[in-house]
């Protein structure tokens, strides 16, 4: 249409958007494959890089055994797992076996339940808790008698000073007890007070055979395996270029460190470790030692100790990671790690959904810091999903909404070729992703909200409920960890606004936070006497991390919220400067609370349902809108708002290039676009901000359902329904100018709903009698696209009418013949 001029956004190629990548698994059936023609396929459908996934010596063989067709497509940039063969390295270097392994890496997952820590029992002893023996007394206690001396790992004396902290509070006096009698003598300095703390060997023994790791932690030892790795990846016949760490194989924080000997620095960690044990577990506490070592330990030692050494191999290094595991919590995700997904079980309102999508937030917002990067995603097969294709575009769409932009492909050579049926959809799901991938990755997300994740609370039901009700409320917030928060390279305290990376937010959202940062309680405090203002939601804190600052925490908390226990309604705080906060006891509270910041955005849509999706993002010439609705049954209706001038477009993604929608109201200084999502179904809409929007459009529609299209320039094709025939008010608006145009609906069309069951399967083997609920684990056993048939009479059947046929929404793609004709 001639008024898109020089604006219109076309389609680009696949190198100028996002790279597309692939997981193959290389197993001992890849032999007999001809990979040759597979890769012929894998460059049809836009594959620029493979990753090998297998057993070293496996990809080694396969390698050396492929090594011509891989030589014959040089436009491959191949990566490898780091998975070496850690016996041939371990046979090479018999001196050194006792210092490269670990009988234990940390120690086993029954010692320490990471994910069940909310009760009194911070720690799990295999039904067993360390001793407490308090020490006071009318009379001063000089010994004390310790059962089974011979089981002692560690005594400690913890004093009861109030104020002091861990390190001052908390003394290792094992070498006080005698390990034959178990005569534990206590020294003149230590007074009849506090308590003393008996930790067991067995508590950092796991209960099994003697099991093997290779310890990773062990600088030198992990030096001299990469040394050796590099020396195999220099063998292989096929250039590689890259390394990908699997972590999850590496390293378990979820477990403890044991006995065994380490470098320097561990053993002084491991003491550490056992000090935090008898203090927090004396205390009684609902602490746990993840506060002290999985978020502040290991997260210091991944960064300045390991990550420098993974850079070793190669200068292109990535991590593999499940979203869900205790390092995805833990460390901060930025384009390098790659969400490892499991697809069978990312289901909407899922607990793994909810983790998963917390991570891909907070890998958003880390990205979002660093200004630069995709988020990777580790996704579907390419061949042989057990998804339907409306739900394997689902799958993607929601992990859009989430933040990912670039989508990996997993596959096994092994498994099968790629079918030349297939490989029109396998090529249309790849551009779709990647075109997706582009848009959402521009420009600067719209939300003025920012919500800090409780890294250091243990339990997170609370936290994922509001996660949950503020992802299907259409509220555009950036979710940001403690450490970016508190750094002030990356927000700043302007005005009144929290400015991340050149982006102010106007209020902050603390999400039934329980344990915070102390340095984290001064920003926000600072924020709030510069005239910001901060939302607390559930809960308050009721800890700092630090417990020498308890007594400053206190009083600053009192003075953000002044909250009484038990209440049940909102509370409000006003300074001089105009910083305001809130205290939301309840969930249900929170939207009501929220609109009126929604609805003072540049863009945000309001919907008739509540489980709509919405992720905004602006450029200088355009807002991006991606609208998807996640029902698979019930369509939804909504309105995009805008107090920006702007042309409303959608994305086709088959052709690459925008179209306009015609049916949308520029009133009040106001853009309306009323649309309509079918079940399962998304949407990009581009509001392109400089093109005049003085052209013809249907400006107001009071029919129940409107839908409009343009064949051609200057003419409307305009489909109303409503459920009696009657006349519509039909309106027609090119600037100040408008046209009414009379419609009357004068005829009511008869639906015929066929019933799901006697439904007739015909394959080239036989006919078969299904049930429609059925088709979708039969069809995985079909080598053709099934035929059905089914045959209906029309008892009442009356020439002067109309009949629609009502096939609701398929879930896949299907001719539909009515007596033979299409």
């Amino acid at each position: 249409m001639s008024y898109l001029g020089n604006r219109h956004l076309r389609g680009t190629t696949r190198h100028s958007l996002v790279s597309t990548n692939i997981l193959l698994t290389i197993n001992d059936r890849c032999a007999n494959r001809d990979i040759g023609q597979w890769f012929k396929n894998l460059k049809k459908i836009g594959v620029d890089k493979i990753v090998f996934f297998g057993d070293f010596q496996t990809i080694a063989d396969f390698l050396k055994e492929k090594k011509d067709e891989i030589l014959a497509s040089p436009h491959f940039e191949y990566s490898i797992l780091f998975r070496p063969d850690v016996s041939g390295f371990l046979q090479e270097n018999i001196q050194k076996i006792d210092s490269y392994l670990l009988p234990h890496l940390f120690c086993n997952k029954a010692y320490f339940k990471r994910h069940a820590l909310l009760t009194k029992e911070v720690f799990h002893f295999f039904e067993t808790e360390p001793e407490i023996y308090p020490l006071k007394s009318k009379k001063k206690i000089t010994r004390l008698t310790i059962k089974n001396p011979q089981d002692v790992d560690s005594v400690f004396l913890i004093s009861g000073n109030q104020g002091a902290n861990i390190h001052q509070e908390v003394t290792e006096i094992t070498e006080q007890l005698n390990p034959t009698t178990g005569i534990l003598t206590l020294n003149t300095q230590n007074l009849n007070k506090g308590k003393i703390v008996v930790l067991r060997r067995y508590f950092f023994d796991a209960q099994r055979p003697l099991s093997h790791f290779f310890n990773y932690y062990d600088a030198t030892a992990f030096a001299a395996l990469q040394k050796w790795f590099k020396g195999q990846m220099l063998r292989l016949p096929a250039p590689v270029s890259g390394v990908v760490y699997n972590l999850e194989e590496m390293f378990d924080v979820s477990q403890q460190f044991n006995g065994v000997s380490y470098s320097e620095n561990l053993e002084k960690v491991l003491k550490g470790i056992k000090k935090t044990i008898a203090f927090y577990y004396a205390s009684g506490q609902n602490l746990t030692i993840h506060n002290i070592f999985l978020s502040i330990v290991f997260k210091r030692y991944f960064n300045s100790m390991l990550r420098p050494r993974f850079n070793i191999l190669s200068p292109q290094v990535q991590y593999l990671i499940h979203p869900d595991s205790s390092l995805a919590q833990l460390l901060d995700l930025n384009h390098q790690f790659i969400l490892n997904l499991d697809v069978d079980q990312f289901e909407t309102g899922t607990p793994y959904y909810w983790k998963t999508i917390s991570s891909l937030k907070r890998a958003e917002s880390q990205l979002f810091a660093e200004t630069n990067g995709a988020l990777p995603v580790l996704a579907h097969r390419l061949l042989d999903s057990p998804f339907s294709i409306p739900e394997q575009k689902l799958h993607i769409d929601l992990l859009a909404q989430a933040g990912a932009t670039q989508f990996w492909w997993r596959e096994e050579i092994g498994n099968a070729h790629i079918p030349v049926d297939s490989m029109n959809f396998i090529e249309h799901k790849i551009k779709y992703a990647n075109q997706l991938g582009a848009f959402l990755s521009r420009g600067l997300p719209v939300g003025r909200i920012l919500m800090l994740y409780p890294s250091l609370d243990q339990r997170q039901d609370a936290f994922q409920k509001i996660l949950e009700d503020l992802h299907f409320s259409g509220i555009n917030f950036e979710l940001v960890n403690f450490d970016l928060f508190n750094s002030n390279q990356y927000c700043k305290i302007e005005e009144g606004k929290i400015n991340f990376n050149q982006k102010n937010f106007s209020l902050i959202l603390l999400p039934a936070v329980q344990i915070i940062p102390f340095l984290t309680l001064k920003k926000l405090m600072s924020f709030f006497s510069k005239g910001g203002q901060i939302a607390a939601i559930q809960k308050v804190p009721s800890q700092v991390e630090l417990r020498d600052k308890q007594s400053h925490f206190e009083k600053m908390r009192n003075d953000l919220w002044m909250v009484e226990p038990d209440l049940k309604s909102i509370t409000f705080l006003q300074n001089d400067a105009g910083g305001k906060s809130w205290f939301i006891p309840r969930l249900k509270l929170l939207r009501d609370f929220l609109s009126p910041y929604v609805q003072k955005e540049n863009v945000y849509v309001d919907s008739e349902r509540s489980e709509i999706l919405v992720r905004i993002r602006e450029t200088q010439e355009a807002f991006f809108v991606f609208l998807t609705n996640p029902n698979r049954k019930k369509q939804c209706r909504l309105t995009l708002h805008s107090d920006k001038k702007a042309f409303p477009f959608y994305w086709d993604f088959k052709k690459q290039i925008q179209k306009p929608l015609h049916h949308w109201g520029w009133h009040d200084a106001h853009l309306t676009v009323p649309l309509t999502l079918w079940p399962m179904e998304s949407r990009l809409i581009i509001l392109q901000k400089e093109l005049s929007t003085d052209v013809w459009h249907i400006g107001r529609c009071n029919a129940e359902d409107c839908h409009v299209f343009s064949p051609r320039t200057g003419t409307f094709v305009v489909q109303v329904y409503n459920q009696q025939p009657g006349p519509v008010d039909l309106t027609l608006e090119k600037g100040e100018k408008s046209l009414k145009v009379p419609v009357h609906i004068r005829e009511k069309l008869n639906p015929l709903f066929l019933s799901p069951d006697h439904w007739i399967l015909i394959t080239e083997e036989a006919k078969q009698m299904i049930h429609l609920d059925d088709l979708p684990k039969i069809a995985l056993t079909l080598k053709e696209p099934p035929i059905l048939q089914k045959t209906f009479v029309l008892r009442k059947f009356r020439r002067d009418q109309s009949y629609y046929l009502d096939l609701g929404f398929p879930n896949y793609p299907c001719i539909v013949k009515i007596n033979g004709q299409t």
